[in-house]
Formats: C-alpha cells, sequence, structure tokens
C-alpha cells in the first residue's frame, strides 16, 4: 500500500479497515513465493496511427502542449467499442504500450537531458526489461473504435495493451519529488533563431518528407544544446556546433541560452557501406538527394 498517508486516501482506512494499510503479510498467513519463470502473454488492443514514422523524429515524453495528433485504432470484431462507453468523459487517459523496436534493455541509462548515467528502472528509457511504455495524453474525442488524443511520443504501427482513464483525485500529485530531474528544474530554456537559409532548408525537407525538421530540431536542442556522450551534438570551435540527426547535419551558433540555427547540410554520399547511409531508407535516400540538387542550384 502507502508508506505515507496521503489526504485524498485517507478515506480508504476507514472503510476497509486499518489493517490493509501495511503490505506486510499477517504471520498466520502462509506465503508462497511466485514462480519467477512465469512468463505472461499480451496482445494488442489496437495500433497507433502516429507522424511519428521513425524513432529519432518522435519526442522523448509525451507532450501535453503539443497539437500534434495521434489516433489508437482499436482492433475490429472485439467489443471494443461497448469498452470505450464513458471513456469521453475524462480530459485525459494513460495508454499503455509496447516499445516495439526496442531489441534490448541496459541497466544503466545515459539519458539526453543532462547526459548522466542512471539506473534503467529511475529513467523513461524503452531499453527495459520489459519494453513498454506509460503515456499521460490529452483524449480529444472518440469515433467508433478511433481514440484520438494528442501529444503523444509513440511510433507509427506501436502496439497499445491498455487504456485507462486519467483521475486527478488519484493521478495527480502536486508535491512529489523529482528525483535527479529536479536539479534540471532552474535550467534556462533554450531559445531560437533561424537564418533565412536553415528556415528554406528546414522547409524543404518537410515538404518532401514526413519529418518535421525544425521542430525535431528545436526538441532535440531544447533537452541539452552542448555536447553529451549520447545526444550527437560535435562542438567545432568557439560558440560553433553540429547536430547530427541521421544523415543530416545542423550547422548552429550557442550564445547564451541562443541557439541561431544558421545553415543544414546533408552527409549522404550514395556509399551504403558507409555508416551514414547504410541506415536510410530509400525514401531517406531520395529527400537527401532532391536536397542536395535543390541546395546546390539555389540562388546564393
Amino acid at each position: 500500500m502507502f508508506a505515507q498517508r496521503h489526504p485524498q486516501r485517507e478515506h480508504l482506512g476507514a472503510e476497509r479497515g486499518a489493517d490493509l494499510v501495511s503490505a506486510t503479510p499477517h504471520p498466520s498467513i502462509p506465503y508462497t513465493r511466485p514462480n519467477v519463470n512465469t512468463a505472461f502473454s499480451f496482445e494488442p488492443i489496437g495500433f497507433i496511427r502516429s507522424p511519428f514514422r521513425r524513432r529519432y523524429t518522435a519526442p522523448i515524453q509525451a507532450e501535453t502542449e503539443s497539437q500534434l495528433e495521434c489516433v489508437i485504432e482499436l482492433l475490429p470484431q472485439k467489443n471494443f467499442e461497448t469498452a470505450l462507453r464513458d471513456l469521453s468523459g475524462f480530459s485525459h487517459i494513460w495508454v499503455l504500450w509496447v516499445f516495439h523496436e526496442a531489441t534490448s534493455w541496459r541497466p544503466v541509462i545515459q539519458t539526453p537531458r543532462d547526459g548522466s548515467k542512471h539506473g534503467v528502472f529511475a529513467t523513461r528509457s524503452p531499453h527495459r526489461p520489459n519494453p513498454i511504455g506509460l503515456s499521460a495524453v490529452p483524449l480529444v474525442g472518440i469515433k467508433g473504435r478511433r481514440v484520438h488524443i494528442r501529444g503523444g511520443d509513440m511510433l507509427h504501427g506501436t502496439p497499445v495493451l491498455d487504456i485507462k482513464p486519467y483521475i486527478p483525485d488519484y493521478d495527480s500529485f502536486p508535491q512529489a519529488r523529482g528525483g535527479w530531474t529536479e536539479a534540471l528544474a532552474g535550467r534556462p530554456q533554450t531559445t531560437f533563431t533561424w537564418s533565412d537559409l536553415a528556415a528554406a532548408q528546414a522547409a524543404f525537407v518537410t515538404r518532401n518528407s514526413t519529418v518535421d525538421l525544425r521542430d525535431l530540431v528545436e526538441r532535440r536542442l531544447r533537452l541539452n544544446p552542448l555536447p553529451t556522450a549520447s545526444n550527437r551534438i560535435e562542438h567545432v570551435h568557439g560558440d560553433s556546433f553540429i547536430l547530427a540527426s541521421r544523415a543530416w547535419r545542423i550547422h548552429y551558433h550557442l550564445r547564451g541560452h541562443e541557439a541561431h540555427i544558421h545553415r543544414i547540410s546533408s552527409a549522404y554520399t550514395s556509399k551504403p557501406t558507409t555508416s551514414v547511409d547504410a541506415d536510410l531508407t530509400a525514401d531517406d535516400a531520395a529527400v537527401h538527394r532532391a536536397f542536395l540538387v535543390w541546395d546546390a542550384d539555389r540562388p546564393a
């Protein structure tokens, strides 16, 4: 149960009996250790339709202020339409889902926000013993088997395991401690300016691909604009830095807390044996080729 009394739950002791407050089994009750080799099998109840097609394009956390919409499309012939009854009265929901592209887990994770190493259970990393994700998101609406949400951080095609209502009386803890993230709370937010060239280059990429490159760059640099061992930022010299995002290279100056994006380049070389190009899909490569032609032909 709960180690500390919570004002929203104090009535539970009176209703259920004070003996339920302790999680320690009664001495007279035999205790049998669960079988640690027991496996549980779950089937998805549906899948996510999302604008994020690749891992590097997705936010690292659900963003409740984002206006981007995702759709949870529940499976047919399961009577899930009935299971959604009364959910529309809630403003937010919990979505339980699978990190389906995570292939391994790590006990220690280097986080992008501070560049430090933390135990995986103290992070939101997808590289977990059981790759399960949990997001609290605004509920936009329900149409048949489709649940429309906003601000999701799931990839397109993500399997969904469950949906639960977010209940403020039970799920909100305003006085909760934030552990290692509290040290980041007072860090000034990075602001952004874009040169006309960089803005035009980002717009070209966005028009010709599924990646909103400007949004992606600002989300990445907002986490931490300085180099760490894992965020693929290179310090060139002085206030000049380069952010690598797949084969895109974003060149920027960092002046105080303002990042000035001055140009974008492509590291695409059409040599699939290189580490940069080997990870590109055919569609990615086509966008890079078109970008290189367009960028070379644009007026100086």
